[in-house]
């Protein structure tokens, strides 16, 4: 049981961190993060050069203000309303977030660029190299699958 509640965390905080141990503290499901209206919308989002949350973010990174982006746009940007809701939920719950608590302090003008630059830029470590043809590599594989989707995995 221990080793099972290790293993949520770390997926928890791989992906989408807080916003997912949000939800999960309120009755959401890990597979609603995994599939396409979780992380599939958020990389499309991300990604997506007529996306107005990435021109958003571009203009944010330029130094506009945020109140000026939605008509430099022509067009709503709901990311800039929803940014400082779900940094306030994620305080309220307790958990901590602090990329997205600084993000909804730059769109609200309270943080400088530069501290939130400095603030998100981290050194990776290293990783390890594992090769995906060894029979162990496939075993962590079906065994995150398992984990994850809570399915057998037999690929």
């Amino acid at each position: 049981m221990r080793q099972e509640r290790r293993g949520a965390r770390r997926r928890r905080d791989r992906v989408a961190g807080a916003e997912r141990a949000l939800a999960e503290q309120n009755g959401g499901r890990a597979r609603t993060f995994l599939g396409r209206a979780g992380t599939g919308d958020l990389v499309a989002t991300a990604l997506a050069p007529s996306s107005r949350n990435r021109s958003a973010g571009e203009l944010l990174a330029a130094g506009v203000p945020a109140a000026e982006i939605p008509e430099r746009l022509g067009q709503a940007v709901e990311s800039l309303e929803t940014v400082s809701l779900l940094a306030r939920a994620i305080e309220r719950a307790g958990i901590s977030a602090p990329i997205t608590s600084a993000l909804a302090r730059l769109i609200e003008g309270t943080l400088p660029l530069d501290e939130w630059v400095a603030l998100v830029r981290v050194s990776q470590p290293e990783s390890r190299r594992r090769r995906p043809g060894s029979r162990a590599w496939w075993r962590r594989f079906r065994a995150r699958l398992r984990a994850v989707f809570g399915m057998d995995a037999r690929l």
